[in-house]
């Protein structure tokens, strides 16, 4: 699973290649009439929600609530190390118009030996196929005009007549759609994982190899999540919900319990990294309005197992509680470039023996696509 993590997020960026059409029709008056219609149905824009796993730490290998066309994340701790891929597959073919479907994701991660499966989908009221953004693209794209284009025209001159158009009246269009829809967005994802052991299925009486190694799923979890973004990710609150049916090892008599899992999210941008002038002639701006910034947030996750005699004796570590607090930075450079320094502090509550709290540090590089094409 570890080669197929990162053949994924090696090659895949490669195979991703598109180009976006604009439909340019002469009418009988000799006007060049340009639609952007079909540019606005696949134009995503790059939301910072979905750069980062909201649930930064005990959770983030669940975590599906990217809205990319491809989320790569890779997670270095004292403890742990997690590759995680993110991909929505009708999104990037571009087969449907409905959202439910677009959104449609597929989660791989390799945590601690543990590879999670798992498959989700969402709503988002920016997405170009939302009614909300339908009702903008009116507001914004309805008195664009026409491109007017004399009778005998050369071909630099029609060229030279769009470029024109794009530059006064297209581009400032299209940054205003953007700005309305991202302006205040409101998402809802909801997914489902299951976790596989190292081996998934063991035979032979060698050491009790069988019965240290009887079953092959360790967990699986129904989850759903609610984010609240403002004014194009300034301000981003995420609220998730967890539910965890997971056992302590792989040996024969575990059962699995369960768990809930809460987690709460919230991040600021503090400052751009560079000025609006400069960012509106970015490759990145221009294609998914994504914003060079810096970042700072924190997350609390909690993971409280189900009481009772018939659990207390599968409970993992003798952990009756966990809660995790952490503050982490993000420094966004580009969509290919965009890191996460944390630093979680974990306190875990212990049957019959009191708790302990641990601190450490996390880093996270990121890579992300948005849209297919230049």
């Amino acid at each position: 699973m570890r080669s197929i993590l990162i053949l994924t997020v090696t090659m895949l960026p490669l195979l991703l290649f598109a180009q976006f059409s604009r439909d340019l029709r002469t009418d009988r008056s000799g006007k060049l009439n340009m639609s952007v219609s079909e540019f606005d149905m696949f134009h995503n824009v790059s939301d910072r929600a979905s750069t980062f796993p909201q649930q930064a730490t005990i959770f983030s290998e669940l975590d599906i609530s990217s809205y990319d066309l491809l989320s790569a994340n890779l997670s270095f701790s004292d403890k742990d190390q997690v590759q995680k891929v993110v991909i929505a597959p009708f999104r990037i073919m571009g087969a449907t118009k409905n959202q439910w479907i677009s959104n449609s994701k597929l989660n791989l991660s390799l945590k601690d030996k543990v590879t999670t499966i798992g498959v989700g989908t969402g709503w988002d009221n920016s997405s170009a196929l939302s009614k909300e953004s339908e009702m903008f693209r009116q507001l914004c794209f309805n008195k664009l005009g026409t491109v007017s284009i004399p009778q005998g025209a050369t071909v630099d001159d029609v060229m030279q007549r769009i470029a024109d158009f794009e530059k006064e009246k297209l581009i400032s269009a299209l940054i205003r759609y953007d700005s309305l829809r991202m302006l205040n967005v409101f998402k809802f994802s909801t997914g489902y994982n299951f976790q596989l052991f190292p081996v998934l299925f063991a035979q032979g009486g060698v050491s009790n190899f069988d019965s240290l190694n009887h079953f092959g799923l360790k967990s699986h979890n129904i989850s759903g999540a609610a984010t609240y973004s403002y004014n194009s990710s300034q301000i981003i609150v995420t609220a998730s919900y967890n539910q965890i049916f997971e056992r302590k090892s792989a040996e024969k008599g575990q059962i699995l319990v369960p768990y809930y899992g809460p987690s709460i999210n919230a991040s600021i941008r503090l400052f751009k990294l560079l000025s609006y002038v400069k960012l509106r002639n970015t490759a990145s701006f221009v294609k998914s309005r994504f914003i060079p910034s810096l970042n700072l947030g924190t997350s609390w996750e909690g993971k409280y197992p189900a009481t009772g005699n018939n659990y207390k004796l599968y409970y993992k570590d003798n952990i009756t509680r966990t809660d995790a607090f952490t503050p982490y930075v993000d420094i966004l450079i580009t969509p290919e470039a965009q890191f996460r320094l944390g630093f979680p502090i974990i306190r875990n509550e212990y049957a019959g023996s009191g708790d302990a709290t641990s601190m450490g540090a996390n880093i996270q590089y990121n890579f992300k696509i948005s849209n297919l094409g230049n």
